[in-house]
């Protein structure tokens, strides 16, 4: 077996938090599902196909509005994951974006850290 075919056997990946906050991840980056204990906090499963119904989006304001996922197929980024959690770096237009998913350890809450720089000249207005 080749180590692009174990890579892919890994996935989904779980990350497990020590408040019992588990998520799965996808070899592209997007989630698969949350779960807390018995009960799934996603109403659907993400798939490696579809972009999932739940994401993070950057949306540029200006004349018109202009968005990029920021997970998942379509992002354009490339994702890496390990079971402390999952990073998904990648750039459209002129923005690199970095997406961190983090979760909490005493509580069953996460938290996403996105980091953006503008790389070209002129400034933007994204959120």
């Amino acid at each position: 077996m080749s180590s692009e075919q174990r890579r892919r056997d890994q996935y989904p990946l779980r990350i497990l938090s020590p408040a019992g906050l588990t998520v799965q991840v996808n070899s592209n980056g997007s989630l698969r599902r949350m779960d807390h204990g018995d009960i799934m906090l996603n109403l659907f499963l993400g798939n490696e196909m579809e972009p999932p119904p739940a994401n993070l989006y950057l949306r540029r304001q200006g004349e018109r509005l202009d968005a990029w996922p920021l997970l998942g197929p379509q992002s354009g980024g490339a994702a890496q994951c390990d079971e402390k959690g999952l990073r998904v770096r990648g750039a459209c237009q002129d923005i690199r974006f970095s997406v961190s998913l983090v979760l909490a350890e005493s509580t069953p809450a996460w938290f996403w850290h996105v980091e953006l720089e503008n790389t070209g000249a002129p400034p933007q207005r994204w959120t």
